[in-house]
């Protein structure tokens, strides 16, 4: 499964465009267009300002599903027993067989 690029689904979600987020972050906007498009020559750096001006997670950026980020940031904002019991379930998650993926009836 590939990675699914988030950038500009959270910069839109923020009511930004790309002119407003580079502006942000001190780039020229054809450096957001390359990173929401995954250009291999866009830095780390970029990717972090970015998260950071957004003020989301930096992996938030880089998903492969949707299930994935839920559960990323359910995990995040999880404390104390909470986490426990959510580490204790994907440990266990972790040992149960691969299933194929349901087909849609």
């Amino acid at each position: 499964m590939l990675l699914r690029m988030r950038l500009a689904e959270i910069r839109r979600a923020r009511g930004l465009n790309q002119d407003d987020l580079a502006e942000m972050i001190g780039v020229h906007k054809s450096t957001i267009s390359r990173a929401e498009s995954m250009d291999h020559t866009v830095k780390l750096d970029t990717y972090r300002a970015c998260a950071d001006a957004l003020n989301v997670d930096l992996t938030e950026l880089f998903v492969r599903s949707e299930a994935e980020a839920i559960i990323v940031r359910a995990f995040r904002k999880a404390e104390g027993a909470a986490r426990e019991m959510f580490l204790g379930m994907a440990e266990k998650a972790a040992t149960l067989p691969a299933q194929p993926p349901s087909k849609a009836s």
